[in-house]
């Protein structure tokens, strides 16, 4: 009778045991499922990630490469501007000369119109041609007259004429200059924007990059427990 009594207890005990063990197993093959289907997600998201990390990339080296044409640009506005300046100082010079040649004529012009303006009656010309002394010099003292007071009518429309030459070509100078240093401050704004961008591409890489070590690390982990689960010592 204690034979079977200790049967009895030795078969309950067993029993346990052996439940404990089933629940065990379905225990560790539910967590065993759960990290495959972890692994796998993590996977999925780490290709995903680097999809996405290999597009910044794309992106990233787009944006180096509109820099450095923006810095091309930039560059060529610079070496325009140094041009131009050169120019306006060449350009200076000569309204410098132009503007002492206007002077000279000025004077010149100054004084032959107040000769004109001693000698302008009729009555003085006449007497300057017919107190030649001969028909010889009489005609060569008309032409004179004539392409003297031609002379002096053409040299005030020259001086006239260079005038406006000149303050045309200085408010030309001046609208390139303002539009040329105009373009340089723009391009100036293009690059710090684009440094700007190309800084936050950079930082949204690290993020990424750490991101997806993160997930690799976890992966790792994860394979690690899940072979310490079918592979128990």
């Amino acid at each position: 009778m204690k034979r079977i009594f200790l049967l009895l207890i030795a078969c309950c005990f067993l029993s346990t045991l052996l439940a404990q063990s089933t629940r065990k197993i379905r225990e560790l093959e539910a967590k065993r499922k759960e990290l495959h289907q972890q692994i796998a997600e993590s996977e999925t998201l780490l290709q995903s990630t680097k999809k996405d990390v290999k597009s910044q990339l794309d992106n990233l080296a787009l944006l180096t490469g509109q820099i450095e044409e923006r810095r091309k640009y930039i560059n060529t506005i610079e070496s325009d501007v140094h041009i131009l300046t050169s120019e306006i100082a060449s350009l200076q010079k000569q309204l410098n000369k132009l503007q002492r040649d206007l002077k000279d004529k000025k004077q010149k012009y100054e004084i032959s119109v107040q000769y004109m303006y001693r000698n302008k009656s009729v009555q003085e010309k006449l007497m300057f041609i017919f107190s030649a002394e001969n028909l010889s010099q009489t005609y060569r003292r008309m032409r004179y007259v004539q392409e003297y007071a031609n002379f002096q009518r053409l040299q005030g429309m020259e001086i006239e004429r260079k005038q406006k030459q000149i303050a045309a070509k200085k408010r030309e100078v001046e609208q390139t200059k303002n539009a040329k240093q105009n373009l340089l401050k723009q391009g100036e704004a293009e690059k710090i924007k684009l440094e700007i961008q190309e800084k936050e591409r950079q930082t949204l890489l690290a993020n990424l990059q750490k991101k997806q070590k993160g997930i690799q690390n976890e992966i790792r982990k994860k394979k690690t427990f899940s072979r310490a689960i079918e592979c128990p010592n």
